[in-house]
Order: C-alpha cells, then structure tokens, then sequence
C-alpha cells in the first residue's frame, strides 16, 4: 500500500476496523497542531486545503475529490459530527502519529494522522475510539482457570507482540492461534468497547485450551508496511499465522496433535490458504469467512450503503458508477502490477487483487485434509449468508466438515454489535469448545 489511507479504506468498507497498538508519547507536537487543524477542514468539508498537506504518495493515492468521497462514505456508517474531541500522540519509527478523537451521531472515531519529518501527511486511518469503557470478561470466562503471558514472534523484521492464555490445570493442552479480519487490529480484535478475541480466548481457556492471540503486521508496522505499493494477503496474514502456528506448536505444554486455528472474517477467508501451507494444524474454525471476491462483497456493500442514502433522502456519497468501472478493472484480464493504484477499488495496489484472482476458500477448503466448523450470524451485514452458503454447499460431501448458522447474531458474533457491553454469545464459545474436544 502506497499510503495509509488505502488499507484504512477497506477496513472501513468491510467494517472492521480496530484500535492501535503503539507506544503513547508527548501530546505537545507541532504534529498536534496540525492535526487538529487538519480534522477542523474535513469537518467543515474543505477537502482541497486538507489535501494540500498530503505527501506525494498521499496526493496520489487520496486527491481532494477521494478525500471527500471517503469523508461522506464514514459519515454515511457514524452519522453526522457532533464535536471533535483532544488529541494524543505517539511515534512510531520515523511518523509522528496523532490520535485526533471525534464524536459522531452513532460511534466516536480516533482520526489517525501520520506525519513524516517535513510535516507532510504520509497516512490516514479512521478507527473506532479507544475505549472509555474498562473492558470485564464475559459470564462464561473464569480467570482463575487461567493465567497470561506476554511474548514476541514472528517474522524476521516483521516481529509482532501478542498475549497467550494458558489454563492452570494439566499438563498439555489442546491450543488455537486467532486470526484476525481486515484492517489493522489489535491482539483483541478490538471494535469500540467490544473485544471479540479476548472474548474467544478467554473463554476457550477457561474450558482448558491454551489460546494465542496478536497485534497484526498492519498495526504494529502499519506505516513501514503501508509504504510498499506491492503487498498480498500472505504479507498481510499468512506469513504471521504460520509463524503461529510453529510458535505455539513448539511449546511443551501443547499437545502438537491438537492445534487448531480460529479465522474471522478475512483471517476466515485466508484459513484453507494458511491450513495448505502446513502440517500441523487439526483443524480450522472460520467465522464469518468471505467465500466470494473481495470485490464482489465491497460492491454489495457500498450498493447497500447507497440505497441508505437514498431511502433516508440524502445524497449519497458513493459513485457506483466509478466503483463499477474500478471492479471491472479489478476483473480484467489487462490488469497487472504496474496499474495505478489510484486506478483501483479503494486505492488497494494491483499485486493484492493479482493475488486473490481465482482464489475461492471454501473450494480450496474441499483439499484440505483437516476437519473444519463453519459458523455464522446470520445477521451479519458484512459477510452474508450468501457466504455461508457456498462453505456448506462446497463441503456439503466432507463428513468431517460441521456448519452452523445463528439466527441474531452479527458479523463479531455478539446480538448487538452497537452494545458497548457486548460480548461473543456464549454458545458460540461452548460450541467451538465441543467441537475442539472432539477432535
């Protein structure tokens, strides 16, 4: 990704966009300042003087004219402002990054600005606010069944912290690796004030398996990775969920004939991609895994949010008509690696849409030799039961394949994904645990 804002624009459309890890530093900056006065312009929708203090690859990637389709795209999901809040800042490598929070009619948004050493915006992220609430653990987690630890793994210069959950009762232990949706989440898979990793984890090892979880490449390295115009799926998940999958396998006190993996979304869709590229996986759970083109889904989605729009009487933002044009582009058979960026959905490089042309999960699925649990909420408005669909009618032969829908449940398996008290229904947890102990 050429910039920031690419990656943040297809989290917003897939809705998962998630809290940042990094380390809090001085709020007095002249990058405050800056930011403060750069959210007031698109506040007050001056998107040409916004853009004016985009670096080269910013001004590419997010002219004035995108700046403000995406600006009306998050209002169309929040609502209209009701004030912008303080700032915090924290630095990462060399950006100076600042956290501007802003109050909407339905969430509150930190408005991530990254700054280079000239001042220039070099990143745009738009996430929920970090949390107001203190998070507690759900009904169904005990912790004194289990104990935390935290570690580092991963990747040559692509190390990535995490926190493992580890029951206090036996020997070895059945383990899970969790693989996060699109965007830059958390370790937590952090939504608002709702956790729905923490939640999975806390209360599988309250049941006796050891749990794995951790921040992902796109948070933690997030600007380094953002300035490569040339990334796929396996550099924004495979590579790390492999690496994993070794880590967790190696310890003593997991049972290596009993690790399975947990993938969300796109973690969900990327699963058959991962369980190929291993042997020592036993099985894979995917909740909410996109089985159609990324594409495809991002269409459906911006058509709904349109029709939104329109139904409410207000101008709607989205340019169907250029989203189509950028799909079909997306689908030809003339596009390459050199295909401006600019010139795609979302601002999302050419070697990621190259990447997932002709991959269809639930079809890879069917030659993975491991068996699968399959769950979804069937009122998830980001990936559907169209979705869910295609899983069970591809492994509808694999006797060892299970799925399973939820009637009131969304796209983080709680009932209101609005509810800041939310949690992951605990018969989603009891059913993962079953299936686990089984297998």
């Amino acid at each position: 990704m050429g910039s920031v804002i690419r990656r943040s624009a297809l989290a917003i459309a897939l809705l998962t966009l998630l809290t940042p890890w990094l380390t809090a530093q001085d709020a007095e900056s002249p990058a405050v300042g800056a930011a403060e006065k750069f959210v007031g312009q698109l506040i007050e929708e001056d998107f040409t003087t916004a853009a004016s203090g985009f670096d080269s690859t910013m001004t590419a990637a997010m002219p004035a004219a995108t700046l403000e389709e995406t600006w009306r795209s998050i209002l169309l999901q929040v609502g209209d402002v009701k004030k912008q809040g303080g700032a915090r800042t924290e630095t990462h490598g060399q950006y100076q990054v600042v956290f501007v929070r802003v109050e909407f009619e339905f969430a509150a948004l930190d408005i991530r600005v990254a700054y280079d050493p000239d001042l220039k915006v070099a990143g745009l992220f738009f996430q929920p606010a970090k949390a107001e609430v203190e998070w507690s653990p759900a009904a169904y987690a005990d912790p004194s069944a289990y104990a935390t630890e935290k570690f580092t793994f991963g990747v040559e210069g692509w190390k990535l912290p995490g926190t493992l959950y580890v029951p206090t009762t036996g020997e070895t232990h059945p383990a899970v690796i969790l693989v996060h949706g699109s965007g830059p989440n958390d370790r937590d898979e952090t939504v608002g004030d709702i956790k729905p990793f923490r939640d999975l984890a806390t209360g599988l090892a309250s049941q006796g398996i050891l749990v794995m979880t951790y921040d992902k490449r796109t948070l933690v390295h997030g600007e380094r990775f953002a300035s490569s115009d040339r990334y796929t799926l396996d550099e924004e998940t495979v590579e790390d969920a492999l690496s994993a999958i070794e880590f967790v396998a190696a310890r003593p006190d997991v049972d290596r004939d009993r690790v399975f993996m947990i993938g969300h979304s796109l973690g969900g869709m990327a699963a058959p991609r991962i369980a190929s590229r291993t042997d020592q996986l036993a099985g894979l759970v995917v909740l909410a895994g996109a089985a159609r083109p990324l594409e495809d889904i991002l269409l459906e989605q911006l058509t709904f949010q349109d029709s939104l729009a329109t139904a409410g009487g207000v101008e709607s933002p989205i340019n169907l008509g250029e989203l189509t044009s950028q799909i079909e582009r997306v689908k030809s058979s003339e596009l390459t690696d050199s295909t401006p960026t600019a010139s795609l959905p979302l601002g999302v490089c050419a070697s990621y849409w190259l990447d997932l042309r002709g991959y269809a999960p639930a079809s890879v699925a069917i030659g993975c030799k491991v068996p699968m649990l399959i769950l979804q909420g069937e009122n998830d408005l980001q990936v559907s039961m169209v979705d869910f669909e295609i899983w069970n009618d591809k492994l509808t032969d694999r006797k060892d394949v299970t799925c399973k829908s939820y009637p009131k449940l969304g796209h983080l398996f709680t009932i209101d994904n609005a509810d800041s008290s939310a949690h992951v229904e605990g018969v989603v947890v009891a059913d993962i645990a079953d299936w686990i102990s089984t297998h």
